[in-house]
């Protein structure tokens, strides 16, 4: 069963759809719909026995802000988007799609939330928490600038006085 709804897009809101809808080679009112089921799919798919993060004890929250996929899992969400791509997604392997999308997007929610956890308890440092989130993430890819701008994480994990001795033992040493 299904309910006709008229809506009142913004234009950049709109736009933004009818580029993903080109992209896929997809309906508009197609990519409307799943992107509204994904984002109301976490809602009502919640367990109740998730406790919050704040209640987990250290080494439980470290545990959550290492969450990735498996690796079983990641393939198949790789090899289901590069097929979207390609316009070669079936009804079947769309709704596989969205329910391993849906648990990415779960899992990097709660790996979000235990990071930033483990940062107020002093468990994890920020840019280092940071750098775990976006490197594991197969949709994110963030890392490349991360190196560039501190050269490793554990350049990133250094105080600003410690990168500026490191730097100035170098000058000394080359010259």
């Amino acid at each position: 069963m299904s309910t006709q709804v008229v809506v009142t897009l913004p234009d950049d809101l709109y736009h933004r759809a009818e580029r993903l809808a080109q992209l896929t080679s997809r309906e508009l009112a197609e990519v409307l719909v799943d992107t509204i089921a994904l984002s109301l799919t976490s809602l009502s798919s919640q367990p109740t026995s998730v406790r919050p993060v704040t209640e987990l004890t250290d080494e439980e929250v470290l545990t959550q802000a290492g969450l990735q996929m498996t690796p079983v899992q990641d393939r198949r969400l790789s090899t289901l988007l590069h097929r979207q791509q390609t316009g070669e997604l079936s009804d079947l392997e769309r709704s596989e799609m969205l329910a391993l999308m849906q648990v990415y997007l779960d899992g990097l929610l709660r790996k979000a939330q235990a990071l930033r956890e483990a940062v107020r308890r002093g468990l994890r440092n920020t840019c280092l928490g940071y750098w775990s989130l976006t490197t594991s993430s197969p949709l994110l890819k963030a890392a490349p600038m991360l190196r560039t701008t501190y050269g490793s994480p554990a350049g990133c994990a250094m105080g600003s006085r410690a990168r500026k001795r490191m730097h100035a033992t170098r000058g000394q040493a080359g010259g």
